[in-house]
């Protein structure tokens, strides 16, 4: 193999940096995903809130793993 077949196989910066990160360009153009998109992120918080707040609320009301398992 020589060099210049290898260097033709490399992937342009832009192509590189591209891949890493997540297209937003579909939040940029559509209001409508716009809205659907924070509506989801707001409900994936309050919901992760939840999973978090009751169990710490009834192991400091019981101090008791077992209710906590329950």
């Amino acid at each position: 193999m020589q060099s210049g077949d290898r260097a033709s196989k490399t992937i342009p910066y832009n192509d590189w940096v591209a891949r890493l990160f997540v297209d937003v360009s579909p939040l940029r153009r559509n209001r409508d995903f716009r809205l659907l998109f924070s509506g989801q992120v707001i409900s994936l918080l309050g919901s992760n809130l939840t999973v978090v707040a009751i169990p710490f609320q009834v192991y400091s009301q019981t101090h008791s793993s077992l209710w906590v398992g329950l």
